[in-house]
């Protein structure tokens, strides 16, 4: 986030721990918020991934996400799958990713609305 205030000079960001498992960014532009996420461990079942919300959510409530991330073993690879990057057509449906292409398909999630 540091590097995207560097980047463009009217944005600033705000990074806040609610838990271990739980924390929200925030993107302003010239002093509006642009884009916001929460990001915590759960999603569909009890800690069954790492979920992802957007924009509108509650801090305390974990029942609802806009993406979730959970550890797949096909037999012959180990790696994440995003419960709708498929839909998104961000991730083909047959294809693992790894933690770097995760982080890169929320980053970019995160901060398209700043370009906007």
């Amino acid at each position: 986030m540091q590097e995207l205030e560097l980047k463009v000079p009217e944005a600033s960001t705000d990074f806040e721990e609610i838990s271990r498992y739980k924390f929200i960014a925030r993107i302003y532009h010239k002093g509006m918020e642009k884009s916001s996420c929460k990001i915590w461990r759960g999603g569909l079942g009890r800690d069954s991934g790492i979920a992802f919300a957007e924009d509108q959510f509650d801090i305390n409530q974990d029942n609802s996400f806009n993406e979730q991330i959970t550890v797949e073993d096909t037999g012959h690879a180990l790696g994440l799958r995003m419960l709708m990057g498929p839909a998104l057509g961000t991730q083909p449906r047959d294809l693992l990713l790894n933690q770097q292409e995760v982080a890169e398909a929320l980053w970019l999630r995160f901060v398209q609305k700043l370009e906007q």
